[in-house]
């Protein structure tokens, strides 16, 4: 049994991993502008699952068996193949995304377009701004005007220099902030996600009662989803909002149930716990196409998916060892309210410090 389970989330982390990768960096060419606002869509379909799956995986458990109970889930992870079927060809993609860039171009360090660096530098002419030759002036262009064309071309080779030297990390370092937020997810999803039930029946729930923990956590989760949607649809996103405010709303809610165990007080912490855990993980992977430019956006990525793998294996991990060790679900829950805490405090000293 112990195999076969092994075997079973290994295949279907596997899966998930390679379907979700694909399919962001698949939006991205098709939304462009509009990524961020379609994948916090997409992603409302996630915490509806997590609302409803785990009372259907009750009914068929206790109606059924636990091999029927796999096979229907199998069955709708299955519904995935006609999605992949769909999804345009690497030539209709690089026809639908244009030219593929090649260089790393920070939008807040580099000016627009080579006409704004000759307006800014030397008041040139239309003319003399199109005499630019793959990245470089034109040797034929006029070396007089008082010695203006050679501050322009220094500084403008100056400038393309910094943008091909420019890391994925050193480049975007407010990807660096993205990548915490995500790993702070991932370990947050795991230890809620596997142990909120456990955590019900912990305090006294009946099983049928504690798995609606999980669907009030979906419903949180949902709004969560639809917090940061009208967040980046408005343009209002920013750090206080979409990350300082909800770590903290995470951070107390984690560690209420101390304060009542109430199935009531334990369905308010579940939904609360939701929203905050959905707002990290939407903010995150959405943001990502704002901070990090489109030549390092799908090592970005893979990046992020590798942080948050490791983060939720670690969180299950650890969580479940905290639990085994003091037989206690609050502590457990305690050392989860106290990770948020550092994220709360980390993104709330980023914003002050980039006011």
């Amino acid at each position: 049994m112990l195999r076969q389970l092994f075997i079973y989330c290994a295949l279907t982390g596997t899966g998930f991993g390679f379907c979700n990768i694909a399919t962001i960096i698949f939006m991205k060419e098709a939304f462009k502008e509009s990524f961020a606002i379609a994948y916090s869509f997409a992603v409302l379909s996630a915490y509806l699952g997590i609302a409803i799956l785990p009372l259907l995986s009750e009914y068929l458990l206790r109606t059924f068996s636990l091999e029927i109970e796999m096979t229907v889930f199998g069955g709708l992870c299955s519904l995935l193949i006609p999605v992949g079927i769909l999804i345009l060809t690497l030539e209709e993609r690089t026809k639908l995304a244009g030219p593929h860039q090649t260089r790393c171009e920070m939008k807040e360090d580099v000016p627009s377009s080579v006409n704004e660096i000759d307006e800014q530098v030397i008041g040139g002419s239309h003319e003399q701004s199109n005499m630019l030759v793959n990245g470089t002036r034109s040797e034929k262009q006029d070396t007089s005007q008082n010695g203006a064309k050679s501050m322009s071309t220094s500084g403008y080779s100056r400038i393309t220099e910094d943008m091909d030297n420019h890391g994925m990390i050193t480049g975007h370092l407010r990807f660096v902030l993205i990548l915490l937020l995500d790993f702070t997810f991932g370990y947050n999803l795991s230890s809620w996600s596997i142990f909120l039930v456990p955590f019900g029946e912990y305090v006294g729930l009946d099983s049928a009662t504690a798995v609606l923990m999980s669907t009030f956590g979906g419903v949180g989760g949902i709004l969560g989803n639809i917090y940061i949607a009208a967040l980046l649809y408005t343009r209002k996103a920013n750090d206080v909002l979409a990350v300082v405010i909800p770590s903290f709303l995470l951070s107390i809610s984690l560690v209420a149930p101390v304060l009542s165990d109430t199935f009531g007080a334990m369905a308010v912490f579940s939904l609360i716990s939701g929203f905050g855990i959905a707002t990290q993980g939407v903010f995150s992977m959405s943001s990502v196409a704002n901070v990090v430019c489109d030549v390092h956006f799908e090592g970005a990525v893979v990046s992020m998916y590798f942080t948050s793998g490791v983060s939720i294996l670690l969180g299950g991990i650890v969580t479940g060892a905290l639990v085994d060790v003091t037989a206690s679900y609050y502590v457990a829950f305690g050392v989860f309210s106290v990770v948020n805490f550092v994220m709360f405090a980390v993104a709330t000293v980023w914003w002050m410090t980039s006011r």
